[in-house]
């Protein structure tokens, strides 16, 4: 059966982050501090989640702290299965790494940047955190919509494999071949990038951005492939999924998707499925 669908991942498919970037930003000067300080450079962003997985604990406690403290009069006390813990998001992986829920909580608009920058200032003055300019300029380049933005740069083979879809599109309109995108992202900062690159988005029948409120979950639950299903107006068995995360691209297979994993390196096999089961009879 031939597709009639394509969708997208956006991040580490279309764009990624420039560490050449990144690094001019955070600062030459606090890097080579950080590396003369008997750190390894290859730590650093391991070093990063833990500064975001410490912000959230101790964000978290507060949070638990203050509800049994309006809550003293209640017969029962509270228990961390109740109400804070509710809300837990369980993350997708980046290179191997899971995401901090602080992350999670930006991509699905819980949490907008000025107030998680703030926690993790409040968290540096109070714990005297090490390197702490550092770590706070990494935490604008995550979650700033314009910073992030500025860090991006469009993945020259993802970019190319969209225009090829596109072109395919546009040769044969008999197909009605139709390209759509399911991204885990903040809403502000979406806007931001797609204000940025207005060419790149235009081949995009549409969009599903996990920090919509009409969304306000990510990948790889399987709610959010439920959502774009009925959205897009697509069967699953028609449409294939494109996305760097194997987490994310077996729960596109579990919802039925048919389902390749972006290599930036290694993309052939994905142009000859695009032109095979996009074509065929």
């Amino acid at each position: 059966m031939p597709l009639q669908n394509i969708v997208f991942d956006c991040g580490g498919v279309l764009f990624d982050k420039s560490g050449r970037r990144a690094a001019k930003y955070v600062g030459l000067g606090n890097l080579l501090f950080y590396i003369l300080s008997c750190n390894s450079p290859l730590q650093l962003r391991s070093r990063f989640f833990s500064l975001l997985h410490a912000v959230h604990s101790d964000t978290d406690s507060q949070a638990v702290e203050t509800v049994r403290e309006e809550s003293s009069n209640l017969s029962a006390p509270l228990s961390p299965g109740d109400t804070i813990f509710d809300g837990y998001i369980e993350p997708t992986s980046y290179e191997g790494e899971k995401l901090p829920q602080l992350m999670c909580e930006h991509m699905v608009g819980r949490k907008q940047h000025a107030e998680i920058l703030g926690l993790i200032e409040e968290f540096q003055r109070a714990t005297n955190a090490p390197h702490a300019d550092l770590f706070y300029r990494m935490s604008e380049c995550a979650f700033d919509p314009l910073l992030l933005t500025h860090i991006m740069k469009p993945v020259t083979q993802g970019h190319a494999l969209a225009s090829h879809v596109n072109k395919l599109r546009e040769t044969h309109p008999e197909r009605s071949i139709r390209i759509f995108m399911i991204t885990n992202y903040n809403a502000a900062a979406f806007d931001v990038l797609r204000s940025s690159y207005r060419d790149t988005f235009s081949m995009f029948d549409d969009i599903l951005v996990s920090g919509d409120k009409e969304v306000a979950v990510m990948k790889p639950s399987p709610t959010i492939f439920s959502m774009a299903i009925s959205r897009f107006g697509i069967r699953p068995e028609d449409s294939l999924f494109i996305d760097d995360s194997p987490e994310n691209v077996q729960a596109a297979r579990d919802a039925g998707f048919r389902a390749r994993l972006f290599q930036r390196h290694r993309t052939r096999a994905i142009w000859s499925d695009l032109d095979e089961l996009v074509l065929s009879s």
